[in-house]
């Protein structure tokens, strides 16, 4: 609250959001989002492993989120929806090997980090940190994601549903 007075930045839904949060106790997560070149990247990749290196995959998987993993129907919907969120910041890098390397052809601006900010029973929202739309609100609706063809079959993988549905809001 203090930041905001110092900056003179005026009040608005965000500010206030995150003013009741900090005063609540809550405790905001980050949501990694991820471009369609990416997704599109991880599709084509996941669809050339062969049998072996499927099941290779699978158990990478299921020591690393085991709890997340069996609620999918398939390998290539839990990686793109789930699995992108297992980024090590500390480390720069995903953690499930057939992402990272999918990521590693890209740059910074494929990845969108959002730190939420609010979530109720219809959504989540809360402000873009990295990639081009640094600085602005971003979120969806819970289970809505957006959806790309890959090879003639829909795929949905973890994107802002919504952004830039609010003014900047750091000054220049």
């Amino acid at each position: 609250m203090e930041y905001y007075s110092d900056q003179e930045i005026e009040s608005n839904d965000f500010t206030n959001t995150i003013i009741n949060f900090i005063e609540s106790g809550y405790k905001p997560i980050i949501s990694i989002q991820i471009s369609p070149a990416l997704a599109r990247e991880i599709i084509i990749r996941h669809n050339k492993l062969d049998s072996y290196e499927k099941a290779q995959l699978e158990s990478e998987i299921k020591m690393i989120d085991l709890e997340n993993y069996n609620g999918f129907e398939d390998t290539i919907s839990y990686l793109l929806i789930d699995g992108v969120n297992l980024y090590d910041f500390s480390r720069n890098r995903f953690k499930i090997s057939l992402i990272n390397d999918a990521y590693s052809n890209f740059n910074v601006y494929e990845l969108k980090i959002v730190l939420c900010t609010w979530a109720h029973c219809g959504g989540w929202g809360g402000i873009v940190l990295s990639g081009n739309s640094k600085s602005y609100n971003g979120g969806g609706m819970h289970g809505h994601y957006l959806e790309i063809e890959v090879e003639g079959k829909q795929y949905e993988y973890n994107s802002n549903y919504y952004e830039k549905m609010e003014k900047h809001h750091l000054k220049d």
